[in-house]
């Protein structure tokens, strides 16, 4: 005699209900790849302002390539919870699809190079940081380069102050000492 309890079996009523369940939490988990991105463009924004203020009041173009660094990092990250995303609604309509089915795992789709260009080519990819990107090369356009000019001294051609020469540690041959 076995000592194991006796597991009753799930009714499809249960399991429905467990199905129900399951749904709603790879919708939470959607909802926070879809808040993780959102994120990752506020921040673009508010760096990408700084960054563009500061380039734009010293008058350097090269700091808008901190603005480019900092677009296609975030861009990078938007990319990469917009594909978990994508990944996760397909994994969603697989459950929906299956409502008997006891698979009741929370688990993205297995990824692939479709899911990533899907997510590449949405709409929230390309019309957000395209245009960015796009500011950062008329910012870098618009921006004068700094003039090149010879460095001047006031010590002359030399460029620097004239060489110390260095001072002899006793006086030449007095009292039999020698130079060192």
């Amino acid at each position: 005699m076995s000592c194991k309890p006796s597991v009753p079996p799930i009714t499809s009523d249960k399991l429905l209900d467990l199905k129900i369940a399951q749904l709603g939490m790879i919708q939470s988990v959607i909802g926070r790849m879809s808040s993780y991105s959102a994120n990752a463009k506020n921040y673009c924004t508010t760096i990408l302002a700084a960054v563009v203020a500061f380039a734009a009041q010293n008058g350097s173009a090269r700091l808008v390539l901190g603005a480019v660094i900092a677009t296609v990092f975030f861009g990078a990250i938007d990319l990469y919870y917009l594909t978990l995303e994508v990944r996760f609604r397909e994994a969603y309509g697989y459950a929906a699809n299956t409502l008997y089915d006891a698979d009741l795992s929370v688990r993205p789709t297995k990824g692939s190079r479709k899911h990533a260009i899907k997510a590449a080519c949405s709409a929230s990819i390309v019309l957000f940081y395209g245009p960015i990107l796009g500011a950062c090369a008329t910012v870098w356009i618009l921006i004068p380069a700094p003039k090149a000019s010879v460095p001047t001294s006031a010590y002359g051609k030399t460029g620097g102050p004239p060489r110390a020469v260095r001072p002899s540690l006793c006086a030449p041959k007095q009292n039999g000492c020698q130079p060192r």
